[in-house]
């Protein structure tokens, strides 16, 4: 990947090196600890807040000074401390921010879940100068592309399934979302004819 780097580590020892180097580059992604209690990660993933935002602060200052004029930061958090994230960035970045992208981890499924399935995550994005910041398209590949129809105005769309997966989407573990529904025709329609959920 010719002028592209990945440092994998610290985040300290990341913006020590990448200070030294005195570039600049169009993207830097921090993917900080979510503060989640996660034992199978090999640090500390359960600080008191302050203890979390100081660890947090300390990776991010100085960040922006190796980004482009036409560059950001993403950083990627959960739903439990995009709020706090946002606070502490608001004051670190300050009219920096551009916006928040929400992405689908995942379709289905809700066992590590407390109460219910937390399918989304964020990304937090702040620029370098907002009014300069460049997003480059990524074109779709024929695959993708094939994916999507076209409705007669022209616009495109992609449908997807409302068929809940995994190993508990069963009959037998959820009776209650197996059920008839009606389609746009008036028939009546199963999921997976009888044999899963909805």
């Amino acid at each position: 990947m010719k002028n592209h780097y990945l440092f994998e580590g610290e985040n300290l020892e990341f913006l020590r090196i990448a200070k030294s180097n005195k570039k600049e580059y169009d993207l830097v992604y921090i993917d900080p600890p979510y503060n989640t209690e996660n034992k199978s990660l090999k640090y500390s993933d359960k600080k008191p807040e302050e203890e979390w935002l100081s660890f947090v602060s300390k990776r991010l200052d100085g960040l922006m000074s190796l980004v482009k004029k036409t560059g950001c930061v993403l950083l990627s958090i959960n739903d439990q401390n995009v709020n706090i994230l946002r606070s502490l960035c608001d004051k670190l970045f300050p009219n920096q921010y551009v916006t928040t992208f929400i992405w689908h981890k995942k379709r289905s499924g809700g066992g590590d879940s407390k109460h219910a399935v937390e399918e989304h995550e964020y990304i937090l994005c702040y620029a370098k100068d907002p009014e300069s910041l460049v997003f480059r398209g990524v074109a779709l590949s024929e695959e993708q592309i094939e994916e999507y129809k076209v409705d007669e105005n022209g616009n495109k769309y992609k449908l997807e399934t409302l068929l809940l997966r995994g190993p508990n989407a069963t009959v037998e573990k959820r009776p209650n979302l197996c059920y008839k529904i009606k389609d746009p025709d008036g028939n009546e329609v199963s999921p997976r004819e009888g044999k899963g959920t909805w």
